[in-house]
């Protein structure tokens, strides 16, 4: 019998709710333009919180991270795409040898000796993400991450590069086994003749801690990927799932670990670069204090400071000529390291640095709507009906009353409150010849 009370609802059976899990994947692609942030580009953001200097020493500005957007970051539009920032693990020789602390003030905060920088920072750097990722803020980063330190002492990670990537862009994760990255292991090779005379000539560099890196013999692009992370992936209770990163020259040689939940990948900087490189250029520094300064042509000592052509500075910088690892990490700021890796290691052009895929899980419930051929024919829109009561749909007394169907309310709970509402994308039509089924996906 068609029910005409206005109002009816049609109860829904729990055999006709059913539940899935779908993924959406986007390939997310860092140009090497929007982390070197070359000319006016304006893609780096810089953070000057911390500074360093004391009585008779020269105050040095720095921040502990930069973020690489993916346009100028002053825009509205911009977007963050990740961090970068570098640490020091507190057990290594490089802080405790190479670079040993002078002693703690007061408060137990530790010193160093002034031609260092930001040592303290670097450390702590390094246990900040220890204790999030590995629950320990005294625990030390391992490559591979099942290494034995004992049997294998070159696997512990000494001097960190970790990169984290923005929300917006790994979504709920970064898929396993998407991961690539393209890079150059040694900046500018600097090569100087002893009788050298006039410009530099294409073998040679003037600097190579800020310089861009130009096509230089021995100097070609290495990439790494997270190959093989689907089958031997391991589940960290504190980090999630991660896996290995390697070196795609047929060593397979792990150089990182990227953690695929949090959307963090670390790498050892050593093993992901030639860390003994020698660089040569201008670095913060607190004991210069004196402006207007002149570094003068390059003379006959290949292993001096002395760089071609001459060129001028101010107090708050020094020339540097030593190693990346440890010499440079430890004169440096974080801010001139990340700089330096920003600057050196991934080219200036428009093309991918680095690459990934995210992953949005998707939970869907499957809401299966029906209505017999006796239910829903009217309508509860006062305009179904005349001022008389009659149904406007019809003529004669004998004719089919239908209607159209354009909206389902989902109610629930005690009081059959509306729970949520959709919409079909055309009306359709419901008579008493029509057993009608309507399908409602909710995600969430």
């Amino acid at each position: 019998m068609t029910n005409k009370i206005k109002g009816t609802y049609i109860s829904i059976d729990p055999s006709s709710i059913t539940t899935q899990k779908s993924k959406v994947r986007q390939l997310v692609d860092i140009i090497q333009a929007d982390i070197h942030s070359a000319g006016s580009a304006n893609t780096r953001k810089k953070y000057e919180v911390f500074a360093s200097g004391g009585t008779g020493l020269t105050t040095v500005k720095s921040g502990l991270f930069q973020t690489i957007y993916d346009q100028d970051h002053t825009l509205q539009t911009s977007n963050p795409i990740f961090d970068m920032t570098v640490g020091i693990y507190e057990g290594s020789t490089t802080y405790t040898t190479t670079a040993p602390k002078s002693g703690t003030d007061s408060s137990g905060k530790l010193l160093f000796n002034n031609t260092t920088l930001m040592m303290r920072e670097k450390g702590h750097i390094y246990k900040q993400y220890a204790q999030n990722i590995l629950g320990d803020p005294d625990s030390v980063f391992k490559v591979p991450f099942d290494a034995d330190l004992s049997s294998t002492p070159t696997a512990q990670v000494d001097h960190a590069i970790f990169i984290n990537i923005g929300r917006l862009f790994t979504r709920d994760n970064i898929k396993k086994e998407s991961f690539a990255m393209r890079f150059y292991q040694k900046a500018a090779v600097v090569k100087i003749d002893e009788n050298h005379v006039g410009a530099p000539t294409s073998t040679e560099v003037d600097e190579n801690i800020s310089g861009s890196l130009p096509s230089v013999t021995g100097s070609t692009y290495m990439k790494l990927y997270d190959t093989g992370a689907s089958s031997s992936k391991k589940v960290s209770p504190i980090a999630g799932e991660f896996g290995t990163l390697k070196l795609d020259d047929g060593s397979n040689t792990p150089v990182g670990i990227i953690y695929y939940d949090l959307g963090i990948v670390m790498f050892d900087a050593e093993k992901l670069f030639t860390g003994n490189q020698v660089l040569r250029g201008l670095v913060s520094d607190v004991t210069s204090t004196q402006d207007n300064q002149t570094l003068p042509a390059v003379n006959n000592d290949a292993n001096t400071a002395q760089i071609h052509p001459p060129f001028g500075y101010n107090s708050g910088n020094k020339v540097f000529s030593g190693s990346f690892i440890p010499n440079f990490w430890i004169s440096g700021s974080i801010d001139d390291i990340v700089d330096h890796v920003c600057d050196t290691r991934f080219g200036s052009a428009n093309l991918t640095a680095m690459a990934f895929k995210n992953e949005t899980t998707i939970n869907s419930s499957l809401i299966f709507c029906r209505a017999a051929p006796s239910q829903l024919n009217f309508s509860t829109n006062p305009t179904y009906t005349d001022s008389s009561g009659k149904l406007r749909v019809i003529t004669e007394d004998d004719d089919k009353v239908f209607s159209y169907i354009t909206t389902v309310g989902l109610h629930g709970g005690a009081d059959n409150s509306l729970l949520a509402v959709a919409k079909l994308s055309r009306p359709v039509e419901k008579n008493e010849e029509t057993d009608l089924s309507i399908r409602i996906r909710l995600d969430y």
